[in-house]
């Protein structure tokens, strides 16, 4: 793998897990779910599922290719 693109990768995991920590503590997020559920029970629901969605799927995300990148730079370097 080339350099820029190995630190590229790294950057998106870092932003992606920042992303997830932002959205896990913003006030905006939870009201809104409050707004929906007082509105209808399922447009609340739905909304919290979503929102979880795409909350822990950018922190796996993240995860993931840090470890992915991070195995991978290992094994090239121990051959």
């Amino acid at each position: 793998m080339k350099k820029p693109k190995i630190i590229g990768l790294y950057l998106l995991s870092v932003i992606c897990i920042f992303t997830f920590f932002y959205l896990h503590n913003s006030d905006y997020l939870s009201s809104l779910i409050e707004k929906a559920d007082n509105f209808r029970i399922q447009n609340g629901f739905f909304i919290f599922l979503i929102s979880g969605l795409i909350e822990y799927g950018l922190l796996l995300i993240g995860i993931f290719i840090i470890a992915v990148l991070t195995y991978l730079l290992v094994q090239k370097n121990a051959t």
